[in-house]
């Protein structure tokens, strides 16, 4: 019985190392989600904004990142790390309409991961302003 309790300790002590090592290799990814304060954007005037975005490579063949996120696509046990959303204050004169609001995202998003070798587009961009709301997706900026 102590030979089987030992087997079974062992056991959970190398899949407990296993799943620590697994989450490990992608906390130098961008998070996947992250959020402004409501109440601060909101007393400021400003737009709240609920932003879906695709992370790329910028072209570096050997960009340790990029691999990581291209194994998360393929690893059906992760989440796809190569999109990630954010809710952000985008302050009024910059979100005058959904394409500057959405420019302004972008340029955020961009020094947010700037160390990374990697960019982001925006792909669905949703801002509400005191009871205002506004909603640009991808399929709408064909028409723009």
């Amino acid at each position: 019985m102590h030979i089987i309790m030992n087997i079974i300790f062992v056991t959970f002590i190398v899949i407990l190392r296993f799943s620590v090592v697994t989450s490990d290799k992608y906390k130098n990814l961008p998070p996947v989600f992250k959020m402004e304060d409501y109440m601060e954007c909101i007393e400021k005037n400003h737009s709240y904004c609920k932003i879906n975005a695709i992370l790329k490579n910028r072209g570096y063949e050997n960009n340790y990142l990029w691999n990581l996120i291209n194994d998360s696509i393929n690893d059906k046990n992760s989440y796809d790390r190569s999109i990630i959303h954010r809710v952000i204050c985008v302050p009024k004169k910059e979100a005058l309409d959904l394409q500057s609001a959405k420019k302004f995202a972008e340029l955020h998003l961009n020094e947010e991961i700037k160390e990374t070798n990697l960019f982001a587009l925006v792909e669905e961009i949703i801002c509400t302003a005191k009871n205002k709301v506004k909603i640009i997706e991808f399929y709408d900026q064909l028409l723009l």
